[in-house]
């Protein structure tokens, strides 16, 4: 890394103190506090709960311990100098490696890359495990899903699962919601699908039955091309600059019922085998917001997915992470927690 060139500014930018927590997989042990994060300090091996605080709007760190605050100067760079134990440009180049952050000097940057990273934008955050994010690709040109030509009658909007998961009867009117009775979607409580232009593609079914492998918990209309869905995202028109990521539309629901409306869900895990973030949103999300707030599942999977989807936003926009408790999805929290999670 000796004769490469980093900009310390850069890094400092776009890259947060969140990220590399989870980089390290320290963030899901700390205290959220009004004001950020509290805990041990991860440097000095410290044991005292209140030692070591972040403050994610300045994303400056400081150690109320054992550790050389003038030297390592309290920013992203000096807490992985400290973590790794090198000088403050051989850490700066290690970030820039996780997260694929340019090493060329800015006279040998093509002068479209130096007319976007000459225009404005806000510091974007993302994390990444041992290995850095892959970037996202653009596919060939790919089809759009088409328009519905006909829309589901008849459906129940009373069935005692909307009173079981805490759905108010405006949030299943707002969403068009409603038990389906006949058809593909039998049996199923109904969540309509749309184009970011707002246009209906399809419907996506929830199964209130007992799942089996012939009975999925989720069912996914025949020919959706599933990467190019952005849940709600039709609904953002004016609503801000600041987008929170789901993974499903139930943990949509219960963010937007906690006062968040500005939410999106990427259609998780249990609808695409894995969290993740395809081209097309990966272009809605940056093109449209200059915030990104992961609120992705507590579990394993979940955790690791906000790591990578992070590392590939950062690029172009600011990115936060906000843990969950272990094994816990934002559908299982109540307003007042995810409030408390949300509210910086």
């Amino acid at each position: 890394m000796s004769g490469k060139w980093v900009d310390f500014k850069t890094i400092k930018e776009k890259v947060s103190m969140e990220m590399v927590l989870v980089h390290y997989g320290l963030l899901a042990g700390f205290k959220k506090t009004s004001h950020g994060f509290r805990g041990p300090c991860p440097i000095h091996k410290g044991k005292h709960p209140n030692q070591f605080h972040v403050d994610p709007v300045k994303n400056r760190w400081n150690c109320f311990g054992g550790c050389d605050m003038e030297a390592l100067e309290g920013h992203v760079i000096g807490f992985v100098a400290a973590m790794e134990g090198v000088d403050l440009r051989e850490a700066a180049l290690m970030i820039a490696e996780w997260y694929d952050l340019s090493t060329e000097r800015p006279d040998k940057i093509s002068p479209r890359s130096r007319r976007k990273a000459d225009s404005p934008a806000p510091p974007a955050k993302s994390p990444a495990p041992v290995e850095k994010a892959a970037p996202v690709s653009a596919p060939g040109e790919e089809p759009e899903n088409k328009e519905l030509s006909f829309e589901l009658k008849n459906l129940s909007v009373d069935h005692p699962f909307f009173q079981e998961r805490g759905i108010a009867a405006e949030t299943v009117q707002q969403f068009g919601l409603g038990f389906c009775s006949r058809g593909l979607m039998k049996d199923r409580i109904v969540f309509p699908l749309h184009r970011h232009d707002g246009k209906l593609i399809g419907y996506l079914g929830r199964t209130v039955r007992e799942i089996t492998d012939d009975n999925p918990k989720w069912l996914l209309p025949p020919g959706l091309i599933k990467p190019k869905v952005l849940f709600n995202f039709h609904r953002m028109a004016g609503i801000g600059k600041t987008v929170i990521v789901v993974e499903g539309p139930l943990d949509l629901v219960a963010v937007l019922q906690a006062g968040f409306p500005n939410v999106v869900a990427l259609l998780g895990k249990e609808l695409l085998s894995e969290p993740s973030l395809s081209y097309d949103q990966f272009r809605l999300i940056t093109q449209n917001f200059s915030q990104a707030i992961l609120l992705l599942d507590g579990d394993p999977d979940g955790q690791e997915a906000a790591s990578n989807i992070a590392g590939k936003l950062a690029r172009e926009i600011y990115v936060r992470i906000v843990p969950l408790p272990p094994d816990k999805d934002p559908s299982d929290l109540e307003p007042d927690a995810l409030r408390h999670l949300l509210n910086f």
